[in-house]
């Protein structure tokens, strides 16, 4: 396997969980990787845990440079990325020890543009809430509509796939993903594996939980089809219909949030 694989991981003030990120990333039972992590300036220990593990292994590259944006870092990461395979993992979350053999063992049987597995999603305190598998719809419509209901840590890029795509939208803070995705549509393919290749730390102060109304006007301001959009009220509705079914779990706080976030959209339509 002569594949080398780059991860990106974007971190600001991450000491409580880079550690667990790092490792995950340099114990991989392959070995092939570019591990670049941009730091926006962290005030904490970031910086000094990040140091420490770039002088022990030469595969990790550190850049500390203030930044506007995550968008912004991870483009920063795609311009150092040198790999076949291009993926980025968030600063808290963290890959199972097999993840980039699988994934580079399909590559090599099947080359694939981009490539989505499973995540499980764990609570702060550790513990194991749920395995997910992506939304993969074959009506690119219905993207535009439900959204993009998988984390970033479980999505692989061939390079040529991000040569011809490009790099993500710096106009863009929170839903770079998706907008992402669908260029990739128009253009190209998402395959999926069902295999499960990362963790995924659920938090209340994560995006979803915090900024709802920001991400819904953000993903607004480039998608087709926004009539549906706001009448089925996007990845809110996606999120409910997978606690309903009994694919994801909530805490009571989160599910009121969903709740009274999508109630409320339906009724200022009306």
């Amino acid at each position: 396997m002569s594949k080398i694989v780059s991860i990106i991981t974007p971190c600001l003030n991450s000491e409580k969980t880079i550690e667990r990120t790092i490792v995950s990333v340099l114990n991989q039972s392959y070995q092939n990787i570019q591990y670049i992590v941009i730091d926006g300036q962290s005030s904490d220990k970031t910086l000094e845990i990040l140091k420490h593990y770039q002088e022990n292994d030469s595969r990790l590259l550190v850049i500390s440079e203030k930044d506007n944006s995550m968008t912004e870092a991870l483009n920063r990461g795609l311009r150092l990325a040198k790999g076949n395979i291009i993926a980025s993992i968030n600063a808290d979350d963290w890959y199972e020890p097999n993840a980039i053999v699988q994934v580079v063992k399909l590559y090599q049987a099947q080359p694939f543009d981009c490539l989505i597995g499973n995540t499980q999603f764990v609570s702060e305190l550790g513990q194991p809430l749920y395995i997910t598998k992506p939304w993969l719809a074959s009506w690119l419509p219905a993207w535009y509509i439900m959204g993009c209901l998988t984390p970033e840590s479980s999505v692989f890029y061939s390079a040529e796939c991000v040569k011809n795509i490009g790099h993500f939208n710096e106009n863009l803070k929170y839903t770079q993903d998706l907008e992402y995705y669908l260029r990739i549509l128009k253009k190209n393919n998402i395959s999926y594996t069902n295999r499960l290749l990362s963790n995924f730390s659920v938090s209340p102060n994560q995006y979803s939980a915090r900024l709802h109304d920001q991400m819904e006007l953000e993903v607004l301001s480039y998608i087709e089809y926004k009539s549906l959009r706001k009448i089925f009220v996007g990845t809110s509705l996606g999120s409910l219909l997978r606690i309903f079914l009994g694919i994801r779990v909530y805490t009571l706080k989160q599910l009121v949030s969903h709740l009274s976030y999508f109630i409320n959209k339906k009724l200022i339509l009306k």
